[in-house]
């Protein structure tokens, strides 16, 4: 049998420094339904360089004690290839998880 896959990326989720790997995996490992993910990884994790005394972030950068990170999500299923539908749902059901379980926000 022919096994599809499809590639997603979730980018530019902004969580505070003491969220985990395991966290952002657990949130995501429970908003993807029925075996349809194949696999997550989080390939990109941004750390700001430490601010000086008097320095300011810049404006929609991040805060102290905070990081921007990357998930890359293979989504898939044996039976049949997924509809946009399907993988719409599952994306927003991760960013849904993210942001309930961990705080995250989207980068600005």
């Amino acid at each position: 049998s022919i096994r599809r896959q499809r590639q997603m990326c979730i980018r530019d989720r902004v969580v505070a420094e003491r969220v985990t790997h395991a966290d952002i995996m657990g949130a995501v490992e429970q908003a993807v339904p029925g075996g349809m993910l194949r696999s997550a990884v989080l390939f990109d994790v941004y750390r700001p360089k430490a601010l000086r005394a008097g320095e300011e972030a810049p404006a929609g950068g991040l805060a102290p004690g905070e990081k921007s990170l990357a998930v890359r999500l293979t989504l898939g299923r044996d039976e049949a290839t997924l509809t946009e539908a399907e993988i719409d749902a599952a994306m927003q059901s991760v960013i849904t998880q993210l942001t309930q379980r961990t705080g995250a926000r989207l980068r600005v």
